[in-house]
């Protein structure tokens, strides 16, 4: 049936493209070919069940529209931070350096007038408030992160957890304050009786307080983390958690409570 139907088809389009009176072709107007052959197209592939439209939906077509501009603000994101830290100074990964913030003698430290963060790392009219801590298998929680449709999420490795160290900044000025952590590059560490020190990830986390960019309106505030990988074993009992900072050339270390 369907081979008749084909060849039926094709019959009606050649008798459609001769004359009746010998073999002279009828003069046909371009667009009228076109037509002809648009037609011929369309009912020979509606008898083909191999072929599948093309055609995307309005939906489809937003859908791979932000699933592009998703993946162009990821790698503009990273290569933003990879140009920030390229000429900054390496961190040391084991053991602990004469200058390290975050370690040392406890009685020495606790003769150190206590630091403010936020006037530490320069941001004038802003508070930042340690919050709290968390252990993770990843951040943010897979739940989390679908319903808020995260931008970067970070999962630890095998035989290690995440330490999320959580942060709230508020704009305690008269005016809005704009934010650029990323361009002073700083860096943080945590230590604690249990935990050797450990450099905190610089992460393209669009809350991470290393990398932080944004405007603060008057009033307002923002939740902000830090994120370390530490050993799974280590991870029951963190103990009170020290945090070293260094920036513009300066160190200093707090505790966090």
């Amino acid at each position: 049936m369907r081979k008749r139907i084909l060849t039926g088809l094709l019959l009606t389009i050649s008798l459609f493209s001769l004359n009746g009176c010998g073999n002279m072709i009828m003069d046909l107007t371009a667009e009228e070919s076109e037509q002809i052959s648009e037609y011929a197209a369309a009912v020979l592939l509606s008898y083909d069940t191999g072929y599948h439209s093309r055609l995307l939906t309005e939906e489809e077509i937003a859908i791979a529209e932000a699933e592009e501009a998703a993946a162009r603000a990821k790698q503009e994101r990273i290569d933003q931070i990879a140009q920030a830290y390229a000429n900054a100074e390496p961190e040391p990964t084991d053991g602990v350096s004469d200058s390290d913030p975050s370690a040392g003698d406890g009685a020495n430290q606790s003769e150190e007038a206590p630091v403010v963060l936020a006037d530490f790392l320069g941001l004038s009219g802003l508070d930042l408030q340690y919050t709290g801590s968390a252990v993770t298998n990843s951040y943010p929680e897979e739940n989390e992160a679908d319903e808020k449709g995260a931008f970067f999420a970070m999962r630890s490795t095998p035989g290690n957890k995440l330490l999320v160290l959580k942060f709230h900044m508020q704009n305690i000025s008269n005016e809005d304050c704009m934010v650029d952590l990323l361009s002073k590059k700083v860096r943080f560490s945590v230590s604690s009786d249990e935990i050797e020190k450990t450099n905190m990830q610089v992460t393209m986390l669009e809350n991470d307080l290393s990398t932080y960019q944004g405007t603060l309106a008057q009033g307002a505030g923002t939740d902000v983390v830090l994120v370390a990988e530490i050993p799974e074993a280590k991870a029951l009992d963190i103990g009170i958690l020290n945090l070293g900072v260094k920036c513009a050339g300066e160190t200093a270390s707090l505790k966090l409570q």
